[in-house]
């Protein structure tokens, strides 16, 4: 065939998804052609908002090494590794951040559309007898394949999906020809952009290299060609892996310190996850996988090739058996629970089932292309499997409960059709009309799959998310205008309420750059995660720090000056300053500085309860015992199916009253204080702290707890006495270094210091910073394993703290050695070459 006319289809494979996509969201009314999105879960929740962070870092607003946005603040290069690091995600600068929900949609446009064309690159280079209309139809067919549209709403896994065809391309170049430049330089490149699923891409490419290498075996290549390949495949992946290493050395080593670095090895168990007979059933049209099965759809034509290995007289029967076992190995990495997890690199995974499926779709596009390949004018077999798929439907249609099921019958019924005119009638003429029949008939089949995910997924308001960053960009700016000293922003409740009460949505200073409290993402430091969960504010998942109220004596610590609240809070003072988004701008007139001296520090002891723990931790920085948070009596009455707590309260009313309420597990509960403070309680999102609103004339309180499961349970009720904390709060300011500035990447400040004394700083002491005192680097201390805490020498202290991306020089290094190994071994070939041509 004409390149030319390659050319054609390959820009066909990668305009006719992308043109499918645009269509069906403009029929349907998303973004940007109305106002349904695509964009829903964490995507909603976390991606955007991460998005607008990039886009301030590429302004030079932000650093990619330290974040203050981060929670209290924290290393950020995993952050981007693992969510940013795509390069289309350099587009961003074009949008607004108001705009960053067209932005995603684009971007997932664009990498199906990518997607299908290195598919189509890896099918016709790889089966050079492969009709170009065949490898176009199969790789739209895996760009809009189930794991294409349902993982959609994670943006960076579809970075995997483009890049592991040409992993594949390598494999075999490196195995067969022995050229491992593509397979070296598409490694590091799937590492660079999303190490996650470049993880997957790598074990999924030893099953290719098994594949490919026990075909050349059936062929007889010979054991040495054999052993020979895997040398050249395992050198082409060592090299790729270093190639990577610019980037995936700093996230290794930002990764040993994250919240998630460790697994439960009962998750091993040798069990099958369900009947891997299931696969049959999900193959259909707007199936998504679950927990415990899986889909692999990507279009009849794809199942029907496979089928059709079975059947064809033109592939060896070695190479079928190999094709089958090959198949089987890949659903049992699939449904066998330890080869589950390795491939879901010893993450459980609790959402986003079979995150690594696509392995599946592109096993079952690469058989399909080899079957495809060896048809010729053999039409027989692709007949025979295309009456097995068809009356297997029949069979299996009572299992089906979506209507556009009949897509795919009808798309094997064509293909049966033109198997029959081709093969029994030999009616040559009909070909055009045939082909293009086949193509209508495959378009509106994955056009119907598009429609079936989406259609079962949420769909929410794309005005909401625009309305809420405006008006929330709006308020912060207000709040900046006003104050410029280092202080922390404290919000309660998001962009939308996830239940009663409870938020989801913690990644709004990663968005609008400001500095929070928490945020939400899976690279967090788990000492910060714990130091807030000592202060009363609840870790969950080891993913995100849950605040929906303010408890007020941990905000004081943590510098959160301001609190954007939808309801007051005891001791906060409304400000003037505009609200937006149905909140109201509170000040905090307890708030500490964030640096100051203090002399004794021990690592305390916290034993669940976050009133003891603050006692002792603000006795210990205050330099003597003081009780800030005094134990409430209270009484407990049990009726049916909920307890009722009555909480004696203080006679005095300067204090704010908190309680917590301790059980084994989860209860599925719901709280209601005093009819002016209700929350679903002992969920997922719930917090640990509660306030407990009451008035002045109020002598008792009322806390009522309805749950669905009874447990044993045990209520703490204490009242924060605010003249204490004030107290502490005038005692530090008297010890605040007179200098003091705090940015994303540096630290200053200068402090008279006596020996013995500490210097508290209110960011959290990362592995990445370093610390210099009077021009020396200084080992740096921790305050409760968190904190900064700075040894203090006599005198004179200057003192620089400098965030930096850790291993950055050794991983450039690394990656310079794996570009060197190439070229040395381009060298060593050409020599060899020459040698052999003499010969």
């Amino acid at each position: 065939m004409h390149k030319k006319k390659k050319g054609l289809y390959g820009l066909s494979a990668l305009l006719i998804p992308m043109l499918l996509l645009i269509g069906f969201f403009a029929l349907r009314g998303y973004v940007p052609f109305g106002h349904k999105t695509i964009v829903q879960g964490d995507a909603y929740r976390q991606y955007i908002q991460l998005f607008g962070y990039l886009k301030d870092v590429l302004a030079g607003k932000s650093a990619l090494s330290y974040s203050l946005s981060k929670g209290l603040g924290g290393e950020n290069i995993g952050v981007f590794s693992y969510y940013l690091a795509s390069p289309f995600n350099l587009l961003v600068v074009f949008f607004q951040k108001s705009q960053l929900i067209s932005f995603y949609t684009l971007l997932v446009i664009l990498k199906l559309g990518l997607a299908s064309l290195t598919m189509y690159i890896y099918l016709t280079k790889r089966f050079e007898k492969l009709k170009s209309l065949y490898a176009t139809l199969l790789g739209i067919g895996f760009a809009l394949s189930q794991y294409g549209i349902a993982q959609s709403r994670s943006i960076m896994w579809l970075d995997g999906m483009y890049m592991m065809p040409l992993m594949m391309l390598g494999v075999y170049q490196s195995v067969h020809q022995r050229k491992p430049y593509l397979l070296a330089i598409s490694t590091g490149l799937s590492i660079i952009f999303n190490w996650y699923v470049g993880a997957i891409n790598c074990l999924f490419s030893i099953g290719i290299a098994a594949f490919e290498l026990l075909a050349a075996l059936a062929d007889h290549e010979g054991i040495k060609a054999f052993f020979k390949g895997w040398l050249n495949y395992i050198f082409a992946m060592a090299v790729g892996v270093i190639l990577s290493c610019v980037l995936f050395y700093p996230t290794y080593l930002a990764m040993t310190t994250s919240s998630r670095s460790t697994f439960d090895f009962s998750y091993f168990a040798s069990v099958m996850r369900s009947n891997m007979l299931s696969v049959i059933p999900y193959y259909r049209i707007g199936t998504i996988s679950t927990a415990k099965d899986v889909s692999l759809y990507s279009g009849t034509l794809a199942l029907l090739g496979t089928l059709g290995i079975i059947y064809s007289r033109n592939i060896k029967l070695s190479k079928k058996i190999i094709s089958v076992l090959f198949m089987a190995l890949i659903l049992l990495c699939l449904y066998y629970q330890p080869l589950y997890m390795v491939f879901s690199l010893f993450v459980n995974p609790e959402s986003f089932w079979c995150r690594f499926s696509y392995i599946g779709t592109a096993s079952l596009t690469m058989l399909s292309g080899l079957y495809f390949s060896k048809r010729n004018t053999d039409e027989t077999p692709l007949m025979i499997g295309a009456f097995v798929f068809v009356i297997a439907f029949l069979i299996l249609l009572r299992y089906f409960h979506m209507p556009w099921d009949v897509y795919a019958l009808i798309t094997a019924g064509i293909i049966l059709v033109e198997a029959i005119i081709l093969d029994v009638m030999n009616f040559q003429m009909y070909v055009p009309v045939l082909k293009i029949v086949t193509c209508i008939a495959v378009m509106a089949e994955l056009l119907m799959n598009i429609n079936g995910i989406y259609q079962v997924q949420n769909t929410p308001d794309a005005r909401i998310y625009q309305n809420y960053v405006t008006q929330g960009l709006k308020q912060i700016a207000a709040i900046q205008k006003q104050d410029h000293s280092f202080y922390r922003i404290s919000q309660t409740n998001g962009m939308e309420v996830v239940r009663n009460n409870l938020n989801s949505f913690y990644d709004d200073a990663y968005l609008m750059n400001y500095r929070s409290l928490t945020s939400y993402v899976s690279t967090q430091n788990s000492h910060t995660l714990l130091f807030l969960n000592a202060l009363g504010y609840k870790n969950q998942a080891d993913r995100m720090t849950i605040v929906n109220s303010s408890i007020l004596a941990a905000d004081s610590l943590l510098g959160a000056k301001y609190i954007m609240s939808k309801t007051p809070s005891k001791g906060l003072k409304k400000t003037a300053i505009p609200g937006y988004n149905g909140r109201t701008v509170y000040e905090n007139p307890y708030v500490f500085p964030q640096a100051f001296t203090y002399k004794k520090a021990e690592v305390l002891h916290y034993d669940g309860n976050p009133f003891r723990y603050a006692n002792s931790l603000f006795s210990m920085l205050y330099g003597k015992k003081i009780t800030l948070y005094k134990e409430l009596k209270s009484k407990t009455q049990k009726h049916g199916k909920s307890y009722t707590y009555t909480v004696h309260l203080p006679k005095k009313h300067h204090y704010a009253v908190y309680g917590k309420i301790l059980a084994p597990h989860y209860m599925n509960a719901t709280l209601n204080v005093n009819g002016n403070y209700e929350t679903d309680y002992m969920v997922w999102l719930a917090p640990q702290v509660f306030p407990i609103p009451y008035n002045r004339q109020d002598q008792t309180a009322s806390v009522t707890m309805t749950y669905e499961k009874e447990v044993e349970t045990k209520a703490e009720y204490y009242a924060l006495d605010l003249r204490a904390l004030k107290k502490v709060q005038q005692a530090l300011k008297k010890r605040t270094p007179a200098k003091l500035s705090i940015t994303d990447t540096k630290i200053t400040t200068q402090v008279e210091g006596k020996a013995g004394e500490k210097l508290y700083i209110g960011v959290p002491a990362d592995a990445n910073l370093t610390l210099y005192i009077n021009g020396k680097k200084t080992k740096k201390e921790k305050c409760e394993e968190a904190m900064i805490s700075v040894p203090l020498e006599e005198g004179k202290n200057n003192i620089v703290i400098t965030a930096r991306v850790r291993g950055l020089k050794k991983g450039l290094l690394m990656s310079v050695i794996g570009v060197l190994m190439l070229l040395l071994y381009a060298l060593m070939m050409r020599r060899l070459q020459r040698r052999e041509a003499k010969v």
